[in-house]
């Protein structure tokens, strides 16, 4: 198997392509010449006329100078630009004789040398137009298809550069956030572990239990007491009192602001209801409901003493300079770990990103390479391997 380098693929398609080309570039000139005698003629005929004859030559003259115009010649002999040259000559060389068959006859007798001198160069064409279609195109083309190969290579492989730097820097910089992200929480950690800290932790989770034996002793009460407060509507029944545990049941913090006596009015209203079957509730629900209403006026006194003690305690720790200066410094490194996830996150997406764009580009790499190792073979008469 022989093994080809882009560079040899391409300098030698280019060899073998150069005999051809030169034969190619000869015609092109060749029928370049030949329009413009073309053109040398027509440009003899008026451009407009007063006799019937004159009018047959100017118009004569103008679509066939239409059609010169048309004709667009390549600057390389390029095998698709040349067969659109032979496909622009045929249809010149038809559309002439149709429109010659139509107004020669009209000419004057004057322009017979005009005429046949336009004749000749016609069949001077026709003859171009044949070599044209004739020129060997085989070695061209395979010169054509590595240039754009051998560029498409390269382009992928420039593509393949751009993003493999563009991941190692999303890999930098992630481990730079990395690394601010676990000082940010470092710096938690100790602020945290500090005894102010640990005191207003210690506070907040108290409140936090209290809170939660609150709610767990309100729970029971809280379908049937909708359920009540729906009857009592119904028979407009005002009782500000079951409106207030409906309100520490919602929200035990509100248990601060109500007077003891007031919920255990609202929970003898309660059980009364539930007693004398009104509320339509399950029996095991019933059950739990008294229950909780016997605990709550032997519970709630303390625990609302707790919470309010817990609450002013807290109160008066965040009210301290060291406090807020925690606070805001919490606050601060709290945001940053967030922007920080945040960043992190999205350099994540651009990572997979780039990691599917280079996926994409390794395998155009192979069909490309495949594509140029078949040429090779081709073009060396032998099976073939590209090193890129």
């Amino acid at each position: 198997m022989r093994v080809v380098s882009l560079q040899d693929l391409l300098e030698l398609a280019e060899k073998r392509a150069e005999e051809d080309r030169k034969i190619a570039e000869k015609i092109l000139r060749k029928s370049q010449a030949t329009i413009l005698s073309v053109r040398n003629v027509i440009e003899r005929f008026p451009d407009r006329g007063f006799y019937e004859e004159s009018k047959a030559e100017s118009s004569f003259k103008a679509k066939v100078l239409e059609l010169l115009n048309s004709i667009k010649f390549p600057s390389e002999p390029e095998t698709s630009a040349m067969e659109e040259l032979f496909t622009d000559l045929n249809y010149f060389q038809v559309e002439v004789a149709r429109i010659g068959a139509r107004l020669i006859p009209k000419f004057d007798r004057s322009r017979k040398l005009d005429v046949a001198e336009l004749e000749l160069n016609m069949r001077e064409l026709a003859k171009v137009a044949t070599q044209l279609q004739n020129i060997p195109k085989k070695a061209l083309r395979q010169a054509e298809e590595a240039k754009q190969i051998v560029e498409r290579i390269k382009s992928q492989i420039e593509d393949m550069k751009r993003l493999e730097a563009f991941k190692n820097s999303i890999a930098l910089e992630v481990m730079q956030l990395k690394d601010e992200e676990a000082q940010v929480r470092h710096e938690m950690a100790e602020i945290e572990g500090s005894e102010l800290a640990l005191k207003l932790k210690k506070v907040n989770t108290e409140i936090l239990m209290t809170t939660q034996e609150l709610e767990m002793l309100f729970a029971p009460m809280a379908k049937p007491i909708e359920k009540l407060k729906k009857v009592m509507k119904d028979e407009a029944i005002q009782a500000p009192q079951v409106e207030a545990l409906a309100k520490c049941i919602e929200n035990p913090l509100e248990i601060l602001g109500v007077r003891f006596e007031d919920l255990g009015k609202a929970g003898e209203i309660l059980r009364s209801y539930i007693e004398k079957g009104y509320l339509q509730i399950k029996q095991s629900r019933s059950k739990r409901a008294l229950q909780a209403i016997s605990e709550m006026r032997a519970k709630v006194p303390a625990l609302k003493e707790r919470l309010g003690l817990l609450l002013k305690s807290r109160e008066e720790m965040l009210a301290s300079p060291e406090v807020a200066v925690f606070s805001e410094k919490c606050k601060e490194m709290e945001e940053r770990l967030r922007q920080l996830e945040q960043r992190l996150s999205a350099l994540d997406i651009e990572r997979t990103n780039i990691d599917s764009k280079i996926e994409g580009c390794s395998l155009k790499m192979k069909r490309l390479r495949s594509e140029a190792e078949k040429l090779a073979g081709d073009i060396f008469s032998e099976q073939s391997s590209i090193a890129i």
